[in-house]
């Protein structure tokens, strides 16, 4: 039996922060076994790419289980921190969930995930995967449009990461032994935040595991920048839109790195909801079981003081 700590994000909630200034040291520091990820150290992505779109096999599950054995350490605290594992848009929740459960069905397993503001949360994920995703989208390629699509299908599978009380519930199904952070506490409780992460990984950590603060989007009074477009995210998006002969030469022509970094759009400043719009989304996103805070074991006090509620 291993220890297993799993962080699963969600994206937006100090998940780089976390993975480069608090487990990759911890693991530098030889207190824990950090399997990633953390820069372009990532020894759980191969397994990743395998469990977040169908349930497996018993079988399946253990030839996985056996890749990734030698990663793990008997003696240690084994951390694996993938925030992809919670983008609704990347992995189906009740699939990924239950193939991680089963991966680690003989372990000392807990979970770790943070929440925001759901109306923040939606806003700097948007700006986030704007160059990812987004911009190729015709119908979501800018924060009106993303907003009209989400709330004419706000129950389509890509939207559950938004709505923290569908999200939660899965993951809480799955995994009883969950322990939940409130993004804002960084800010303003952030002993209690610290105190919270010092109890899961079992360490005492200082405040300056909290800083600097990582993946910061460049801003405005009103608005908020993407990053620019870049050829490679350019020909990923079109790549199956051309003839195999023409793919396998766009492919060829990303391993050139000056032309995958070669830059074919500017940053795009993204403007930031003003109140009514904020209601709007509000009203959609927040959460509104009254028992949810008993539920998750949180503050009732702090989730309607920073804006679940």
């Amino acid at each position: 039996m291993y220890k297993i700590l799993l962080h699963i994000g969600l994206p937006k909630t100090a998940t780089t922060s976390l993975q480069n200034n608090v487990f990759l040291p911890l693991h530098q520091q030889n207190k824990v076994y950090f399997l990633g990820k953390a820069y372009q150290y990532n020894q759980f992505n191969p397994v990743f790419f395998q469990i977040k779109d169908e349930l497996l096999s018993v079988e399946k599950i253990q030839q996985l289980r056996q890749s990734l054995q030698p990663f793990l350490d008997e003696k240690k605290t084994n951390i694996i921190s993938e925030e992809n594992i919670s983008v609704s848009f990347i992995s189906n929740f009740e699939v990924i969930f239950s193939n991680l459960r089963q991966l680690f069905i003989n372990d000392d397993l807990s979970v770790l995930t943070s929440i925001r503001c759901p109306v923040d949360y939606l806003f700097s994920h948007f700006v986030e995967d704007y160059y990812w995703r987004f911009f190729a989208d015709k119908k979501r390629n800018t924060w009106d449009k993303f907003i009209v699509e989400l709330t004419k299908n706000p129950h389509a599978p890509c939207y559950q990461m938004y709505f923290l009380e569908v999200y939660l519930s899965i993951l809480k199904k799955n995994f009883p032994q969950l322990t939940i952070l409130l993004f804002e506490d960084i800010k303003y409780d952030p002993e209690h935040y610290l105190q919270q992460l010092s109890q899961y990984l079992n360490l005492v950590l200082p405040t300056s595991y909290l800083l600097p603060k990582t993946n910061i989007k460049k801003s405005s009074k009103n608005s908020k920048y993407s990053h620019p477009i870049t050829l490679e995210h350019f020909i990923n998006h079109s790549l199956y839109f051309y003839p195999r002969p023409l793919r396998f030469l766009l492919r060829k022509l990303l391993l050139i790195k000056w032309l995958r970094e070669l830059k074919i759009q500017r940053a795009v400043a993204h403007h930031m909801p003003d109140l009514q719009k904020k209601e709007e989304i509000a009203a959609l996103l927040n959460i509104k079981n009254v028992d949810f805070a008993k539920e998750f074991n949180l503050d009732a006090q702090k989730l309607k003081k920073y804006h679940y509620l």
